[in-house]
C-alpha cells in the first residue's frame, strides 16, 4: 500500500472547531427543591445500650421451714381425742340436770330455815298462805311461788304507815273484801283485833286502818322477818 495522499480526502473541507468554554453554571434550586436537613446524628451503639438499666437479680424464695416433731405435736393432739369428746359430753350431760340440781338445792335450803326459824314467825307465815305449820308444808307454800297469800303481810306494813284517819279508811277500804280479811288475819294474830270482820267494807276498812295504825314496832319486826323467810 502506497504512502501517497487518498485522493478522496483531499476533497473533503476541513471544519473549524470552536474553542470549548467553560460548562454553564446551572440556576440555583427554587426552595422548594431544598436540600433536606440534615438527619440527627445516630448515637453509638454503646451508647444506646449505655441508658438500658442492667437486669437485676431474681429474689430468691425463703427455704420453707422443717417442720419438726415437735411442731407436729399439737396435730397429733387433735387426732387423739376420744378421751376429750367423751368428757365433754359427760360434762354436757350432767349440765342439763344442774338446772334440776340447784333446784333441789334450793327446796332443801328452805326447808332447813324454815326447821330453825322462830315459832312465832312460822305461824304467821302459816297464816298468810293459809296452809299448815309444818316445815314441809310451808316450804311447799313457798317455792311453789302463792306471793298473792303475802299480800296480807305487805298490806298490813302499809297501813301502818303514818297518816290521816281519813285517808287510812279509804286506802283500807279500796283493798276490797278479800284483802281486808287477809288484813284482819294478820292483825288477829297480834290481838290488834278481836271478832269477826265487820260487814260492811267501810266499817271492816275502818277497823283494819285504825289496828294496823297502833300495831307496835315489834309486830312490824316481825312481818319482816315473815316475809324473809317467805322469799324462795
Amino acid at each position: 500500500m502506497s504512502d501517497a495522499p487518498h485522493p478522496h480526502f483531499d476533497a473533503i473541507p476541513a471544519f473549524d472547531m470552536p474553542a470549548p468554554t467553560s460548562a454553564p453554571t446551572a440556576a440555583p434550586l427554587p426552595a422548594t427543591f431544598a436540600a433536606p436537613p440534615q438527619a440527627a446524628a445516630i448515637p453509638a451503639p454503646e451508647a444506646a445500650f449505655a441508658s438500658i438499666p442492667a437486669p437485676t437479680a431474681a429474689p430468691v424464695a425463703a427455704p420453707a421451714p422443717e417442720t419438726s416433731v415437735t411442731a407436729l405435736a399439737p396435730v397429733a393432739a387433735k387426732v387423739d381425742e376420744p378421751a376429750d369428746t367423751e368428757e365433754k359430753a359427760t360434762r354436757s350431760r350432767s349440765g342439763k340436770r344442774n338446772p334440776e340440781r340447784a333446784a333441789i338445792r334450793r327446796v332443801a335450803a328452805k326447808l332447813e330455815q324454815l326447821r330453825v326459824a322462830e315459832p312465832a314467825h312460822l305461824e304467821l307465815l302459816s297464816t298468810a298462805l293459809g296452809v299448815a305449820n309444818t316445815p314441809v308444808e310451808l316450804t311447799v307454800a313457798v317455792m311453789a311461788g302463792n306471793r298473792t297469800a303475802l299480800a296480807a303481810l305487805n298490806d298490813t306494813v302499809a297501813l301502818s304507815q303514818p297518816m290521816d284517819p281519813y285517808d287510812g279508811i279509804i286506802s283500807a277500804t279500796a283493798l276490797g273484801r278479800a284483802r281486808i280479811r287477809g288484813v284482819w288475819s294478820v292483825l288477829n294474830e297480834f290481838g290488834a283485833v278481836q271478832g269477826n270482820l265487820p260487814a260492811s267494807d267501810i266499817a271492816a276498812g275502818g277497823a283494819i286502818a285504825k289496828a294496823a295504825g297502833n300495831i307496835s314496832q315489834d309486830n312490824l319486826d316481825e312481818i319482816t322477818a315473815v316475809l324473809a323467810l317467805a322469799k324462795k
